[in-house]
């Protein structure tokens, strides 16, 4: 039998970001999918796009393991391969991102502002008109296409390492030759 060591491998990179590339295209159909619904500030865009998210990362990882690996892959491996991949998908989410609240529609950034309102008024609703202002101001500052796009990325791949942590445990599949 031919050894495993001896037989080049394609880098996790390639696997990465093909799975990357087409978790991030569902993400963004998604997206669109709740701005032409009207209801972008729905959290169920967030919780499907988190269930994507965890079900990309467990794909990418069985088809990097099967497919690359040759059926075996350490915890660490899978760890790093389902960080990574969310990192392309994080990259390619938030070029959109920018893209479109910063050319396509920049004007849904009120819509965002008016919920983050209404959201701090359900829950303080003794909010002065100055703590409100002043709560504004920040919400303002911070919903700029540039930071969002960079707090998607941040936020993505956090969330992907977090998922992969628990992911790689069952991913995990050691080669009984290298014990």
């Amino acid at each position: 039998m031919e050894n495993m060591e001896d037989t080049p491998r394609p880098g996790m990179a390639k696997t990465a970001i093909t799975y990357g590339l087409l978790i991030g295209v569902l993400l963004i159909v998604i997206q669109l999918v709740f701005y032409f619904a009207g209801i972008m500030t729905s959290m169920y865009s967030a919780w499907i796009s988190y269930a994507v998210i965890l079900g990309g990362i467990i794909l990418a990882t069985k088809a990097y393991r099967d497919e690359v690996r040759g059926g075996f892959i350490s915890y660490g491996q899978a760890l790093g391969f389902g960080t990574l991949t969310v990192l392309f998908t994080s990259v390619v989410v938030g070029v959109y991102i920018f893209i479109f609240y910063k050319f396509i529609d920049p004007g849904v950034i009120n819509i965002f502002i008016e919920a983050a309102e209404e959201k701090m008024l359900d829950v303080n609703p003794n909010m002065t008109d100055a703590e409100l202002d002043a709560a504004l101001a920040i919400s303002q500052r911070l919903m700029k296409p540039g930071f969002m796009a960079f707090s998607t990325i941040f936020n993505y791949t956090f969330i992907g390492f977090v998922m992969s942590l628990i992911t790689s445990i069952f991913m995990k599949k050691n080669n009984p030759e290298e014990l």
